[in-house]
């Protein structure tokens, strides 16, 4: 069970034991028509009174907010109470081993007395807390009616100036908008910046590898010229043969590492240059369209060359005889068509 389930089956309890109690009315209790005034509990009606009273504040409060632990002392107490009334109503003088009746008597009014002080610490916190929760919802629904009233008399009579207002503020957001669309397009150029620093160091990194592999290609063909020149005499013809086919896969391998190298380089040195124009590009973008002032043409020309610049085929530098596609037609369509979208 969880610990809302727990709290409403213990306000349920006590709200059956309260009931109970409640029904318990202070004429049923002085018992005066039974008894008659020498033996019946008259005396005890202000006891019975305030204590029925205190319960029934009990059972007329909210204690939606109480936890169960609370609300299980409360049930314990009213129990108590409907016990002691229960002996109450129950007595009767002529019971056995009973001696002395108005003793009797006088002890169970003692008892609902003393047992009242018991109950009132265990209650009046509670009273005091709901109390207090129904003053302030009290407050807070007077002030929201009044704020109401005041926002319905606000709107009668300004409902003109409320509509202008309204006006003003939606031409405010879409100037808002467009100067942040603006803005955000240049702020975009960090990524390319941060790509071209990534290309930047590949390239120098693979330029160092070039080198070191042209390096090395050019040192073993002199050192090969120099071996060959020297033990020439000493070598048959077959020895020449086989050391020269091998030597030749090697400078190859060599050779065509450094080739392909180089183009890894070239590769890396394109996409840095590529980016950092891009990155250029979109930083410059909010100045143009600030030069632009209100011709929208002007404005459209420099949004379609920084979405060109963006989004345009760029070559990646691998290929030697790459072509470079000049795609601002195609860009320039899928505007148009945007726009035609948007105007229908």
């Amino acid at each position: 069970m969880g610990f809302e389930e727990e709290d409403t089956e213990a306000r349920k309890r006590l709200e059956t034991t309260l009931d109970e109690l409640l029904e318990m009315t202070p004429d049923r209790l002085t018992r005066s028509d039974e008894l008659g005034t020498q033996l019946g509990f008259a005396h005890g009606t202000p006891v019975f009174r305030r204590t029925l009273s205190l319960f029934r504040e009990l059972r007329e409060a909210d204690l939606t907010g109480l936890p169960a632990q609370l609300i299980v002392k409360l049930q314990h107490s009213a129990q108590e109470a409907v016990n002691s009334f229960k002996a109450v109503l129950t007595f009767s003088p002529g019971a056995a081993g009973q001696t002395n009746p108005e003793q009797v008597r006088d002890q169970l009014i003692t008892n609902i007395s003393k047992q009242y002080v018991t109950h009132f610490e265990k209650i009046a916190p509670i009273l005091s807390y709901t109390a207090g929760t129904r003053a302030a919802v009290a407050r807070f629904e007077s002030r929201t009616q009044s704020v109401i009233k005041q926002l319905e008399a606000l709107y009668t009579e300004n409902e003109e100036r409320g509509t202008a207002i309204l006006n003003e503020a939606n031409e405010t957001v879409a100037k808002v908008r467009q100067a942040a669309a603006e803005v955000g397009a240049s702020q975009h150029a960090v990524h390319f910046m941060e790509e071209a620093g990534r290309q930047d160091k590949t390239r120098r990194r693979w330029l160092l590898i070039t080198s070191s592999l042209g390096l090395a290609t050019l040192g073993f063909g002199i050192f090969n010229v120099w071996y060959y020149v020297a033990h020439a005499p000493l070598l048959t013809t077959a020895q020449s043969i086989q050391l020269g086919a091998a030597k030749l896969v090697v400078f190859a391998v060599l050779y065509f590492a450094m080739i392909w190298a180089g183009r890894v380089y070239r590769a890396a040195s394109h996409n840095y240059v590529v980016n950092q124009h891009r990155q250029n590009a979109l930083s410059t973008f909010e100045a143009f369209l600030k030069a632009a002032g209100e011709d929208q043409q002007t404005k459209n020309a420099v949004l379609l060359q920084a979405t060109q610049c963006i989004f345009a085929h760029q070559g990646s530098g691998f290929g030697g005889q790459e072509s470079e596609t000049q795609s601002s037609p195609q860009i320039l369509e899928i505007i148009r068509s945007v726009v035609s979208g948007q105007k229908e």
